[in-house]
């Protein structure tokens, strides 16, 4: 067992990413996690909770805490097969919450957030294994104009060994179904006399064929490349009506489009990059729809002595819905710059410097928007139990 975590002052000098008049502060963030694990010969155990307290200065009504949960089991069951399960709960409410992840910001509405994942796999023979994967997704928020979100992702996987051709080199063939169901709440209220809009479905069912490369090109040097072809069935439901009468109004389209990531990594002693590039139909937390989101991120870092580290981030994420049912339509490009710098205190203490530059070009409003955070971070790593 472990109790980690950092305290980090912070000065914001866009709170709340508005275009004119924006508005700065100064705030503490507390971010304790506490980490329970167990390992044997061939099972492993899990469990994490995270609380992270945003406390401003001068805009105290801002003040806010994220809950987070996090349990995984691994097991190898043979030298063949193995099985892993990982679970994620999330409680939170801020605007940014998924800007490091998606590039796009959300209301400051309260969200609960479930993650299940189940995957597995076989080694069939020497040269080829077959691999699975199930995810459950599951967004709830408080303001009845965002829709709830129940997502399913099944993912099916053939690897085959190709060093008869090409040294360190494995194919892959992976089949991918998943379907998202956006739902209000409200759907089944209705009074009154009046005509008025009462509620809205969305469905919406992708399904993919993508062909992969995996080759570690030299010790320090590793590529991964998947490109595929997608197929994405849409239909909306609208209901509207009053206490005596109600009738559904339904939208669907079947676009075609394309899937693909690519993935460039360098591992040194002391120094490390990396280049990543995919492109994907994934939902848009807080949407009410699925994004075309393509992103484009380089990262590395440098440890000129044992115990100093710089390191930077440079990120490109565009995101457009064409056809993909979304409330309103998006077309944002987001740009985000990191650098830090980390000093080893000793094997449980550190000091940490960060910068962050963020740019959100939503093109759809002819908005612009830019933050820029300064950041200072006192972390810490202790052994409780051992």
């Amino acid at each position: 067992m472990s109790f980690s975590g950092n305290v980090q002052t912070r000065h914001n000098d866009n709170v709340f990413f508005e275009q004119k008049n924006p508005q700065e502060d100064f705030l503490l963030i507390l971010y304790p996690r506490l980490f329970g694990g167990y390992t044997a010969e061939r099972t492993s155990l899990g469990l994490s909770a995270f609380i992270t307290h945003y406390a401003y200065k001068e805009i105290s009504s801002e003040d806010n805490t994220d809950y987070q949960f996090k349990a995984y089991w691994r097991r190898q069951c043979n030298e063949r097969l193995n099985f892993n399960f990982d679970v994620n709960y999330t409680d939170d409410q801020r605007i940014d919450r998924m800007l490091e992840e998606s590039g796009l910001l959300t209301r400051d509405d309260h969200r609960r957030r479930q993650d299940y994942t189940v995957s597995g796999q076989y080694v069939l023979s020497e040269l080829n294994s077959l691999a699975a994967y199930y995810s459950l997704n599951s967004e709830e928020y408080d303001d009845p104009d965002i829709l709830d979100l129940v997502g399913h992702d099944f993912q099916l996987s053939l690897f085959h060994n190709l060093d008869a051709w090409f040294r360190r080199t494995t194919g892959s063939v992976r089949v991918r179904f998943s379907t998202y169901e956006y739902r209000n709440r409200q759907m089944d209220a209705g009074s009154g006399f009046a005509i008025e809009s009462i509620g809205i479905k969305r469905f919406i069912d992708t399904y993919s064929l993508s062909l992969g490369l995996d080759r570690q090109w030299t010790e320090a040097l590793k590529l991964n490349l998947f490109l595929g072809v997608r197929n994405t069935h849409y239909k909306n439901e609208f209901r509207f009506g009053n206490l005596f009468f109600q009738e559904v109004g339904r939208q669907e389209d079947d676009p075609w489009g394309f899937v693909g990531s690519l993935d460039l990594v360098y591992t040194g002693g002391s120094a490390n990059a990396g280049m990543h590039l995919n492109h994907d139909l994934v939902p848009a937390s807080g949407r009410n729809g699925l994004t075309e989101r393509t992103s484009l991120q380089f990262s590395g870092g440098w440890r000129p002595y044992p115990a100093w580290r710089l390191s930077g981030t440079v990120t490109a994420r565009l995101n457009r819905t064409d056809r993909t049912g979304a409330t309103i339509d998006i077309d944002e490009l987001t740009l985000g710059f990191a650098g830090a710098l980390r000093y080893t205190l000793n094997r449980y203490w550190d000091l940490s410097f960060r910068l962050d530059h963020t740019e959100i070009n939503d093109r759809e409003r002819t908005i612009k928007r830019y933050r820029n955070a300064i950041s200072l971070a006192f972390e810490w790593n202790l052994p409780v139990l051992e």
